[in-house]
């Protein structure tokens, strides 16, 4: 999927709010308490890219970047955002975030806040056995022999730390999700001369 021209205003309305109203309070939070860096992830202070995913029911922010800064500039800067329109598309938002088609589509909704989510295909099971993955040693949630996760509609939905996985001839394929977004919107394309997008 593209860059839709269409979308830019609301993509420039939502960095717009999200520095307003959540990145600049926290960015001068930090300043006036450094101590804080040891608990607040670098890349909310400083990210390298962020990245919206538009979808039917939700909009996708995923933030990419450190995750531990020791210092914080002067001042806040800017950052390079890139947005992918999933919206003319019926699918699952997360298997397109992601990246990886999952053969079995039972998909568990996820709740509001999902930590160390651990998502492998199929495929990429067998591989982590004949790779002799210490399942037990990993502290996470995992899902064996299902489908690729979905936010429930009208529900706001957090993935911290999540790791998916995928193999083909090549072997084994990673997918890091370190922090994503969904925020519920709503697409209606049932006007004949206008579609309808809302947060």
């Amino acid at each position: 999927m593209e860059e839709s021209s269409a979308y830019k205003p609301i993509v420039l309305h939502i960095i717009q709010t999200l520095m307003r109203d959540y990145w600049g309070p926290l960015w001068n939070k930090v300043k006036d308490n450094p101590n804080l860096l040891e608990t607040i992830p670098g890349f909310f202070l400083k990210p390298e890219k962020l990245i919206i995913y538009i979808g039917r029911t939700h909009i996708g922010i995923e933030y990419i970047g450190p995750e531990r800064l020791n210092k914080i500039a002067n001042e806040p800067h800017g950052v390079q955002v890139e947005y992918i329109d999933y919206s003319l598309k019926v699918c699952n938002l997360l298997e397109e975030i992601v990246g990886f088609k999952y053969e079995n589509k039972h998909n568990l909704p996820l709740p509001s806040i999902s930590n160390d989510l651990v998502l492998p295909t199929n495929a990429a099971f067998d591989e982590l056995n004949k790779l002799k993955w210490r399942w037990a040693a990993q502290e996470m949630v995992m899902g064996i022999n299902m489908g690729c996760v979905i936010a429930p509609e009208g529900q706001f939905t957090r993935l911290i730390n999540a790791r998916f996985y995928d193999a083909d001839e090549n072997g084994l394929r990673t997918r890091h999700v370190k922090w994503l977004d969904l925020i519920p919107c709503r697409y209606d394309d049932s006007g004949e001369e206008f579609d309808k997008f809302s947060i």
